[in-house]
């Protein structure tokens, strides 16, 4: 049974990463423009503002340091992370960039995240 799981595992991964890839490669199409990287673990969520002309990230904000333990929801969570990854956004003077949802859905804290980017003014 351990065989068949590994080779699950291997599996999940390999799916993974193609969904990422093909993500990934729609959004090299808007060249100019920066993008939102997001992370979703069991627990926290986690944003980056990418510039990958120079492969440097210019912005970030999670939930596990901006927002601690208050007791709020996971989606509550992840719109507080990306208004405040807007705000962030803003003080650089970025308007627009490409979100970037990796092999996530777009549905549950991944969309409330982008909701909150929307909330405070950035063109997704």
């Amino acid at each position: 049974m351990q065989v068949s799981s590994k080779k699950s595992m291997k599996n999940l991964k390999i799916k993974r990463n193609k969904k990422k890839l093909k993500v990934r490669s729609k959004l090299a199409l808007n060249r100019g423009l920066p993008r939102v990287s997001v992370f979703r673990s069991g627990k926290n969520i986690y944003a980056q503002l990418i510039d990958d002309q120079v492969g440097k990230t210019l912005a970030s904000s999670s939930s596990r340091t901006d927002f601690g333990d208050k007791k709020i929801t996971k989606s509550e969570k992840a719109s507080l992370v990306g208004i405040n990854l807007a705000q962030k956004m803003i003080k650089l003077k970025i308007q627009q960039a490409k979100f970037d949802r990796g092999f996530y859905k777009y549905e549950g804290r991944v969309k409330a995240l982008c909701d909150g980017l929307r909330k405070e003014g950035i063109k997704i």
